[in-house]
């Protein structure tokens, strides 16, 4: 089965996810900064701030990978608690690892992040790097954001970002595919696993209709803040207090 058909149902793409994750684990802290042209470390502490700030909140950062943006949560809110959740037991594992000798304030959960094991209104603040764009059911998953959120908590998210425009978006998917697809080759031998990205960001809505899809799932104040000429977004919003 080629990887755009892996990608096409939720079932297929949660085996796509973990199988390709699993497999660059080892390699993901050194090559996303170089896929990112080192911007990635920058985009998550801009991330950080953009969500508002509680004294002691409960955080869960979905596909937290190996932690990095689960450390930067946990220094800005460290009277608070956070979860970071990943469906990659390999990145768990190398998350854990990161976490030695941090702030404390930092578990992780092997779950599955369109059926979380965290109780209804039970976090304050959801997070992902690159999360929504993974998620095997969109849809499904946000419906989940909204049971987790209590009323009045806040999501951030930060991930690749289609533009509305047709012919822009062609444009990105063909360089996206050219420069994952050649880190692909020259790290495995296999361009479709960077390529992953140019073929998830396919299936994946362009700004307007995500910021649309977040309002129907029951959510207000979508903001969204892009990079490198739109390529990548910052997308937050808030679940009503009503």
């Amino acid at each position: 089965m080629s990887l755009r058909n892996r990608l096409e149902t939720p079932e297929s793409k949660r085996a796509c996810n973990r199988e390709l994750f699993t497999l660059i684990a080892p390699e993901y802290d050194r090559i996303t900064p170089i896929l990112s042209i080192f911007g990635d470390k920058r985009w998550k502490r801009i991330l950080v701030r953009s969500v508002r700030f509680f004294r002691k909140p409960v955080v869960v950062d979905f596909a937290c990978g190996t932690g990095d943006l689960a450390g930067l949560l946990a220094a800005r809110f460290a009277d608070g608690r956070v979860i970071g959740a990943d469906i990659t037991l390999p990145m768990l594992r190398l998350a854990q690892k990161r976490q030695q000798g941090g702030t404390g304030n930092v578990s992780f959960s092997l779950s599955d992040m369109c059926v979380a094991p965290f109780k209804s209104g039970s976090a304050d603040i959801v997070t992902g790097g690159y999360a929504l764009r993974n998620a095997p059911d969109l849809a499904g998953f946000l419906r989940e954001l909204h049971r987790i959120l209590r009323p009045g908590g806040v999501a951030g998210f930060l991930d690749f970002s289609r533009p509305a425009n047709k012919i822009a978006g062609r444009v990105q998917l063909s360089l996206l595919g050219l420069w994952g697809g050649l880190f692909g080759l020259l790290l495995h031998r296999r361009p479709e696993v960077y390529g992953y990205i140019a073929e998830s960001l396919r299936l994946f809505p362009d700004r307007r209709s995500l910021e649309s899809l977040i309002r129907t799932c029951g959510f207000e104040g979508v903001t969204t803040r892009t990079f490198y000429f739109g390529t990548l977004a910052i997308v937050t919003f808030v679940k009503p207090e009503r």
